[in-house]
């Protein structure tokens, strides 16, 4: 995974794990299954943009990328 992916997904990972809710209450505010969210908390599985996206608004959050240019 590209270094800026693993950065994406630690920061959203740290901010759902901060919320302090569950994965079952992750789950039905977002609609992901509760197993997925437990797997992506773990870093056992990588979400969808989709999942990301609903997952950061669960938490009162949002994902913001940013386009740069060079290596």
């Amino acid at each position: 995974m590209a270094k800026a992916a693993t950065s994406v997904l630690s920061n959203l990972v740290a901010a759902v794990q901060a919320s302090g809710l569950s994965s079952r209450i992750l789950a039905e505010r977002t609609g992901i299954c509760h197993t997925q969210v437990a797997k992506i908390l773990r870093g056992d599985a990588v979400p969808s943009l989709d999942n990301a996206e609903k997952l950061a608004k669960a938490v009162g959050g949002h994902l913001r990328f940013v386009a740069a240019s060079g290596a």
